[in-house]
């Protein structure tokens, strides 16, 4: 017995209301439905921090906004949320701007630069720079250019985000692991990169692939070079499947991209059956139908309601991390592995991602360093100390401590060493200030 996915209305009216609104377009029918509820009565504290847990806060303000709803706010909370509404906005467009800068720095040294996620779905898909908070600037590069690339940014004013020695660095890159690139006085951050997805999920876009099928889109006054839509889509998928599709704000991009642009699914699928991936592809488009009423053709829905397995991940999502109060746990605890490994079809793809995890488990990183710095030659003992952080990290989560106490509005993850907590943070924990702290990663 399998599930149908059908268009899915969340119970609680706070949810609702965020669900109603995580789209760019409202029909007459989602607008009367949204002043019924605004007009209720609202836990507002608990709709503004889960409307930024999920990423889509700013959209939410510009239909309050647009809709002259905010009479029914309290003050407090209305006032928070239109100044988060302009903050985003200034920041995206101050974030485009240095986009742009970077790309002709590339250019002028031959380097070619393919922006995806955050800009190129705001002004692409969304319409509106002020509809899709982004922080990180996510640019692909060829394979041959990254030492170049990150070169360019360091004569710009960049610096590694995180301390790496050498070999660490030349690892991450075989690893198909974003550089991040961090230039503290603009506060912005630049993740290069030369693949869409790191090693462990094993979903191979191929690179020169993906640069074969690109497209031109006009980014400001610039034109830059973006993903097919093909490609967008099936990574679009697979980045929210890696976030276990906790944020809408991921169904939202892929539905964003169903209503705009004009898809070659029999392409699509192929292309998903060629990396071994559709149901990842199916989840996505599933999560994006179901939740937020994206045009998905009906041979996908019959497809998706004969895979139970798709049906289990929904129901997980759905019950486990969409509406939790509770933080999420760490990527690779039990619940997490699983249901990765519950979204791949073939037994060597989950192979690989389950010894990946084993090693996370057993093998240093830099939160152990971050406990205690140990020379080469003690290096052995990370084996000895790693299981007690990771048990502590767990601890934690499960009684809801905060690792990170994050700016108000627009919180750009601008330091990466962790630091503890002020005290005072402490204490204005669920106060009003802190409505805001939470946000689903780009």
């Amino acid at each position: 017995m399998t599930t149908l996915v059908i268009t899915h209305s969340f119970s609680r009216p706070e949810a609702r209301l965020i669900q109603l609104c995580t789209r760019t377009q409202m029909t007459s029918d989602i607008e009367r439905e949204v002043q019924d509820i605004v007009s209720s009565s609202l836990d507002w504290m608990w709709l503004a921090r889960f409307a930024r847990r999920h990423g889509v806060a700013a959209l939410l303000v510009h239909h309050l906004h647009r809709l002259e709803l905010g009479g029914h706010i309290p003050d407090q909370v209305r006032d928070m949320l239109w100044s988060y509404g302009k903050a985003v906005l200034t920041h995206n467009v101050q974030a485009m701007g240095e986009l742009i800068r970077v790309i002709e720095a590339f250019d002028a040294e031959g380097i070619d630069a393919m922006p995806i996620k955050g800009p190129v779905l705001a002004n692409r898909y969304y319409g509106n720079l002020a509809f899709r908070r982004f922080v990180d600037l996510d640019i692909v590069v060829r394979e041959e250019r990254v030492h170049d690339a990150l070169d360019v940014l360091d004569r710009m004013g960049y610096e590694l985000g995180y301390e790496r020695t050498p070999d660490e660095l030349e690892s991450a890159i075989r690893g198909q692991l974003g550089i991040e690139m961090v230039e503290r006085e603009r506060r912005m951050v630049v993740e290069v990169h030369w693949a869409l997805l790191n090693r462990t999920y094993n979903i191979p876009l191929d690179p020169p692939s993906v640069w074969g099928r690109v497209r031109h889109l006009a980014l400001g006054d610039k034109t830059v070079a973006a993903l097919s839509t093909e490609d967008l889509l099936l990574y679009l998928c697979a980045h929210g499947t890696k976030h276990h599709w906790a944020g809408l704000k991921w169904a939202c991009d892929v539905a964003e991209v169903l209503r705009s642009a004009d898809i070659d699914w029999d392409a699509l699928n192929r292309l998903a059956q060629e990396h071994h991936c559709t149901r990842i592809l199916h989840l996505g488009l599933a999560l994006a139908y179901r939740w937020l009423d994206a045009p998905v053709p009906e041979r996908v829905i019959e497809a998706v309601r004969d895979d139970s397995g798709i049906n289990r991940l929904i129901r997980q999502i759905e019950d486990g991390w969409l509406w939790t109060d509770q933080p999420l746990e760490p990527e690779a605890s039990p619940r997490k592995v699983a249901f990765t490994l519950g979204t791949r079809t073939r037994v060597r793809d989950n192979a690989r991602f389950f010894w990946h995890n084993v090693g996370l488990m057993v093998g240093p990183n830099k939160k152990d360093r971050a406990v205690v710095d140990l020379p080469g030659w003690l290096a052995w003992a990370y084996v000895v100390i790693r299981p007690f952080r990771v048990i502590t990290d767990w601890l934690e989560a499960d009684s809801g401590e905060e690792t990170t106490i994050r700016n108000e509005y627009v919180d750009k993850p601008i330091d990466r060493r962790p630091a503890a907590p002020s005290s005072e943070n402490e204490q204005s924990r669920g106060s009003s200030s802190t409505i805001l702290v939470e946000e689903a990663a780009s």
